[in-house]
C-alpha cells in the first residue's frame, strides 16, 4: 500500500496530500504552487529552491519521506485578452500551443471572423523552459502533470474569452506540445531520429468538454503542426520561393515553392521571447520594443509608452542591432560589462550569448535549407508571436535572417488553425502538405555545425 504524506503550503497554510518517495516538486506542480524548473528537474538551475521545516531545499531533488511544511505561493496566470465581437451563438476555437505562449481564437462559423483572442504564457514553462527539458521531465515522470496544467490554461482561456462551449477546436503546435496534450509519450523525440509518436489527426473528446478537439498531427522531428498549419496560408502557388520562418523556443523553418516544401527545425531556446534573459519580458506595457543609441546615449520606445519594465524580444534584436553598430558589442559579441538600456533595465554579456546562440541557430537552419536544396529564395515571410513583431531590418543587421525582402505574416499558425476550424477542407490541406514537405535533419548535414558557428557573429 503506498504510504501518503500531508504537504503544507504557507503563507496560507493550504494542506495537500502526497505519495510519499515523489519529488516535492511534483507535488507543488500538481498542488499549482509557482515554481520554476527551468532545467527540466535535474537540480541544475537552483530555480526550485524553496525554504521548508527541513531548511532550505532544491524542490526537484527532494522526495517526500513524510510530513512537510514549505512556502510556495499560488501560482496566478495571467490572461491577454483582445475582443473584438461579442461570442457568436455558433463558434469555434483555434489554439496555438507554443513552447512559451498559448494562443486561443475565438472564431465565429457563420463568417470565419475572430470574436476574440486570449493567450497566456504556457504553463509547462515551470518544468522547463525548452522541450527537451520538458522531454527530460517527462522521461523521469510521464506526461500527465504537463498534460493537466496545459488543459487547465486553455480552459481558462475559453472562459475568459466567455467561450467556453466551442462547436470545434483545433490544437496545432510543435511536435513535442501536441503529443503531450494528446496524452502520448515524448521519449522518441528526446534520440535519433526523433520519431513522432503519431502522424495522424487525433479527436479528444476529454480536452474541452462536449466538444471534439482535432489535435492536428506534426509533419516530422521537432516540425509540428504549426508549420503544415502556417503553410496552409502563406504557401501560395504563384511559383515564387519563399523562406518561411516561424521563430520561437522551436525555431520552424520552411522553404517552398508551389508544391515543393521543405522544412526543418532548431532549438533556439525561448530567449528571443524574453525567457532566461536578466531583463527579459513578454511583449506587454513597459517593454522597451525599440533602441536606438545616440550621441552615445541609448533612446528607447517602450509599449504603450509606459516606463521601461523590461525588454521584450522585438527590443532585444533592436538592441543588438544597436550597440554592435556604435561597437558596444564586438562583432563576436564581447561586452565589457552590463549596458544599461533605461533605469534599471539592463543588458548583460550572458544575455548577448544567449541571444547570439539564439540567432545563430535560426539562421543557421535558414542557410542549411537553402544550400541543400539549391533554392534561392525571393522573399522571406517572418511568423510567430515574436516574429511578426520584430523589425526585419534589425533581424538582417544582426545576422538573423538573410539580406533578402522580408515582410511579417503574423501569428500564421493560429491563421491556419483559425482556417480549419471555420472551413473543415482546410484539415485535408494541411494533412496533405504534411505529407508532402521533405523534413531535413539538420544534425545529419557536416557543415551545421560550422554555420552555427559563422552566425554567431554580428
Amino acid at each position: 500500500m503506498t504510504r501518503s504524506a500531508k504537504v503544507t503550503f504557507l503563507p496560507e497554510g493550504t494542506v495537500f496530500t502526497a505519495q510519499v518517495g515523489e519529488t516535492l516538486a511534483r507535488v507543488c506542480f500538481r498542488a499549482g504552487r509557482d515554481l520554476q524548473t527551468r532545467c527540466g528537474g535535474v537540480g541544475k538551475c537552483g530555480k526550485c529552491a524553496v525554504k521548508t521545516d527541513r531548511g532550505t531545499v532544491l524542490a526537484c531533488q527532494t522526495k517526500i519521506t513524510g510530513d512537510i511544511t514549505c512556502e510556495v505561493p499560488i501560482k496566478k496566470e495571467e490572461i491577454t485578452l483582445r475582443r473584438y465581437a461579442p461570442t457568436p451563438t455558433s463558434y469555434g476555437a483555434a489554439v496555438d500551443l507554443g513552447t512559451t505562449t498559448i494562443v486561443c481564437r475565438i472564431i465565429d462559423l457563420t463568417d470565419g471572423s475572430t470574436a476574440a483572442e486570449a493567450s497566456c504564457l504556457n504553463p509547462q514553462t515551470r518544468f522547463a523552459a525548452d522541450v527537451i527539458g520538458r522531454i527530460g521531465y517527462a522521461d523521469s515522470f510521464g506526461t500527465a502533470d504537463m498534460r493537466a496544467l496545459a488543459v487547465n490554461s486553455l480552459r481558462n482561456l475559453l472562459k475568459a474569452a466567455e467561450a467556453e462551449s466551442p462547436e470545434r477546436c483545433v490544437i496545432v503546435g510543435n511536435t513535442c506540445m501536441t503529443q503531450i496534450i494528446a496524452g502520448l509519450p515524448v521519449s522518441g523525440l528526446g534520440q535519433v531520429p526523433h520519431e513522432p509518436a503519431f502522424f495522424d489527426k487525433i479527436i479528444d473528446t476529454r480536452i474541452v468538454p462536449d466538444c471534439e478537439t482535432l489535435i492536428m498531427p506534426p509533419i516530422a522531428g521537432f516540425v509540428g503542426s504549426d508549420t503544415s498549419s502556417l503553410l496552409t496560408v502563406t504557401a501560395e502557388e504563384d511559383g515564387k520561393t519563399r523562406l518561411i520562418i516561424d521563430i520561437g523556443t522551436n525555431a520552424e523553418v520552411a522553404l517552398a515553392k508551389g508544391d515543393e516544401i521543405y522544412v526543418c527545425s532548431s532549438a533556439a531556446g525561448p530567449a528571443f521571447e524574453g525567457a532566461e534573459i536578466s531583463a527579459g519580458m513578454r511583449a506587454a506595457a513597459g517593454a522597451i520594443y525599440d533602441v536606438k543609441i545616440v550621441g552615445g546615449k541609448p533612446e528607447v520606445k517602450t509599449i504603450d509608452g509606459a516606463t521601461a519594465a523590461g525588454i521584450c524580444g522585438s527590443g532585444m534584436i533592436s538592441a543588438l542591432r544597436a550597440m554592435a553598430r556604435t561597437e558596444i558589442i564586438s562583432s563576436s559579441g564581447r561586452l565589457p560589462e552590463p549596458y544599461e538600456l533605461a533605469k534599471d533595465v539592463f543588458i548583460t554579456p550572458t544575455d548577448v550569448r544567449k541571444l547570439q546562440l539564439a540567432k545563430a541557430a535560426v539562421r543557421a537552419a535558414a542557410e542549411t535549407l537553402i544550400r541543400t536544396t539549391g533554392k534561392r529564395p525571393e522573399e522571406i515571410l517572418l511568423a510567430g508571436a515574436f516574429g511578426s513583431s520584430i523589425n526585419p531590418e534589425d533581424a538582417k543587421a544582426i545576422g538573423l535572417i538573410p539580406d533578402l525582402p522580408a515582410k511579417s505574416v503574423g501569428n500564421g499558425a493560429g491563421d491556419g488553425a483559425a482556417l480549419m476550424v471555420y472551413d473543415s477542407r482546410q484539415i485535408q490541406r494541411a494533412l496533405d502538405i504534411s505529407k508532402r514537405a521533405y523534413h531535413i535533419e539538420l544534425a545529419a548535414y557536416p557543415d551545421y555545425t560550422d554555420l552555427l558557428t559563422e552566425y554567431m557573429f554580428f
